[in-house]
């Protein structure tokens, strides 16, 4: 089928727990970015599986509602197809203010985990005050991504390890992140191990921005 579990709006608090979810062709267990009022998700003791990935989306899960929890999963093989300039998350955390990703393992995406504000789509907030903690990211080409207008996320105690690149501040369409924390992480056998970069070449980096990284190793 195209989407595996999807999550719709105004429905409280929803936990998916314990699925099996593969076969899928257009994303495993999904929020939509219109789904986020009323609904916070909690996704957790799963395993999802992608196949070849998708021309349009490709992400294994994803959340929007405030709040989310993340946990627990098993997630492996997230890519997109296309030809945009995109990637798909084992595990993408888009709006979604204060929610918490953690004790996950994912293996095999184009990005493991992602934490996105929504403003370059002029209708959607910002991601604030997100916590991604505990969790191993491996065999992907970015383990932990923070894109446009995502603040004050927190990256601790992760295992990121044998990724193209471990831990990315992205800045693009105009918008990047503030605030990032990345601590006790380690993040080793990476080709790169952390990088702030602009992605589209066009949207500057801020004069100061620190993206504040300690006692990593």
């Amino acid at each position: 089928t195209g989407i595996g579990i999807s999550i719709l709006k105004d429905l409280g608090t929803v936990t998916v727990d314990g699925f099996t979810v593969q076969g899928w062709t257009t994303a495993g267990i999904v929020q939509g970015f219109a789904q986020a009022a009323g609904t916070t998700p909690i996704v957790k003791n799963n395993i999802v599986q992608g196949e070849l990935g998708d021309e349009n989306h490709g992400n294994c899960i994803q959340v929007t509602g405030a709040n989310s929890i993340v946990e627990y999963n098993i997630v492996d093989g997230a890519f997109y197809t296309g030809t945009g300039p995109y990637g798909a998350s084992g595990i993408f955390v888009y709006m979604g203010d204060k929610s918490i990703v953690r004790d996950n393992v994912i293996t095999h995406a184009d990005i493991g985990i992602a934490v996105a504000g929504g403003g370059a789509y002029g209708v959607y907030p910002s991601a604030d005050n997100v916590v991604v903690s505990n969790n191993v990211v491996s065999l992907s080409g970015i383990g932990i991504d923070v894109s446009f207008d995502a603040n004050n996320t927190t990256i601790e105690d992760n295992f990121v390890h044998d990724n193209e690149l471990g831990l990315l501040e992205e800045y693009n369409w105009g918008y990047g992140p503030t605030g990032t924390v990345a601590l006790h992480n380690q993040v080793v056998d990476n080709i790169e191990q952390a990088l702030t970069e602009s992605y589209d070449g066009e949207t500057p980096i801020p004069s100061g921005h620190i993206f504040m990284a300690e006692a990593n190793w």
